[in-house]
């Protein structure tokens, strides 16, 4: 169904029409996008980890489907622009192919007049990006964090999800290729001091040993290569020197394996416990300690607020790089709240540029745009602790880009057209 220019109804009821089917088009092509990127994004590396626990058998449909609600108002963070994006870039594109854009200019409608309700739906969408970034969207990531961890109390396996790099284990990185319960199998453990590697264990197979009241965990390896550095390596007991549960090889590590200090190889066949209990962090009031990205607008400027009482030259170097940390990440939501205004100013004009109906051009224009735009806002936050100004410019510079650029292409179009 095309545009009616012709018609006996006044100029202004023709063009509400014309609005009307326009925003028709637009929202339904919005709903599929933004339901394909939810998805897209769902099926990324984050939902890995649920799927992996249903699949063995950790976790119940029940806690998976609550992890998946959870997660969902993170991703429609993400979700939402790159869907509004890619529905003005499509419905625009088939209209401009179609040449009903033509015949709208025949019957003397602007495209500025004719695209006022999508910019308005922009502005619109970018005050539901804005409650979702500032405030939604941390809480429920903390929240699925704090499901985590009240779950991995009662299934210590939830502490190692299969195939991915755990750091949640203060001081120490954790990799199992897979999980079964507490039995893990492929495994890599590092243990970290002063932001140096002194423990590195492969094994073949480990088990994990959680305390939940102590809220301490262990590991017993098998099959075990240890290598550990010289200048940590204990001392063994003069008086009893066969006391010891591992013999150093005399082979010396892999060429290239380990650079920088050197390194002491123990072949251990059989079981192989780690040293000492680790402590898991202590909870707070809502659960664990959130992390600087779980928390909303108005938690970041409470914190910030409470480091700023101690005046900031008299803060440590860790708090003052808590501070940075609370700066750039304030900054980060309330660039992004503004992303969908940006993608509308962009979207219609150059999907009228594209002139082109297929899905898959679109499609692959939009994976660009959100490239460039996402692209920089990681180039920004990889800065915050060299240069705390340089990391904000960049987090804001898509937002100046999209916004100019797509003002200007507007207004060029609506000449044209």
């Amino acid at each position: 169904m095309g545009f009616h220019t012709r018609s006996r109804a006044g100029p202004e009821r023709r063009v509400k029409t014309l609005q009307l089917y326009l925003v028709r088009q637009v929202l339904a092509t919005l709903l599929l996008t933004v339901g394909v990127f939810t998805g897209a994004l769902l099926l990324g590396n984050v939902l890995k980890e649920v799927l992996a626990m249903l699949v063995n058998g950790q976790a119940s449909l029940a806690v998976v489907a609550k992890a998946v609600a959870l997660l969902i108002p993170y991703v429609l963070a993400y979700a939402l622009p790159m869907g509004l994006l890619t529905s003005m870039l499509l419905v625009f594109g088939r209209l401009s192919a179609d040449q009903e854009l033509t015949a709208v200019k025949a019957g003397g409608i602007s495209l500025l007049s004719l695209a006022s309700p999508l910019i308005l739906g922009g502005a619109a969408l970018s005050v539901l990006s804005a409650w979702v970034n500032l405030e939604l969207a941390p809480k429920c990531r903390g929240a699925y964090k704090d499901l985590f961890e009240q779950f991995a109390t009662r299934n210590p396996g939830a502490l190692i999800p299969e195939g991915r790099f755990v750091r949640d284990i203060p001081g120490h990185l954790v990799y199992a290729g897979k999980v079964h319960g507490t039995n893990l199998s492929d495994v890599l453990f590092c243990k970290f001091k002063d932001g140096e590697k002194i423990l590195d264990i492969r094994a073949e197979s480990a088990v994990i040993l959680y305390n939940p009241a102590a809220r301490e965990v262990r590991f017993e390896f098998s099959n075990a290569q240890v290598f550990q550095r010289i200048a940590d390596l204990p001392q063994p007991d003069s008086e009893n020197p066969a006391d010891t549960h591992s013999t150093p090889s005399t082979e010396p590590p892999a060429e290239g394996a380990f650079t920088g200090p050197r390194w002491q190889p123990v072949m251990i066949p059989g079981v192989y416990a780690s040293e000492e209990p680790i402590l898991l962090p202590e909870k707070s009031g809502r659960g664990r300690e959130p992390k600087i990205s779980e928390l909303s607008f108005q938690e970041l400027i409470l914190k910030r607020r409470e480091l700023r009482r101690l005046g900031i030259s008299g803060l440590t170097p860790v708090e003052k790089k808590l501070h940075s940390q609370i700066e750039v990440q304030m900054h980060r939501q309330a660039a992004y709240s503004f992303a969908c205004v940006g993608f509308t100013l962009v979207g219609i004009p150059l999907g009228i540029r594209v002139h082109r109906r297929e899905t898959s051009v679109g499609a692959a224009l939009a994976v660009l745009l959100v490239l460039l735009y996402y692209g920089l806002t990681i180039i920004g936050q990889s800065v915050q602790d060299k240069n705390e100004l340089l990391a904000k410019v960049l987090l804001w510079t898509p937002d100046l880009l999209f916004h100019s650029a797509g003002t200007f292409m507007l207004w060029r179009a609506n000449r044209t057209s």
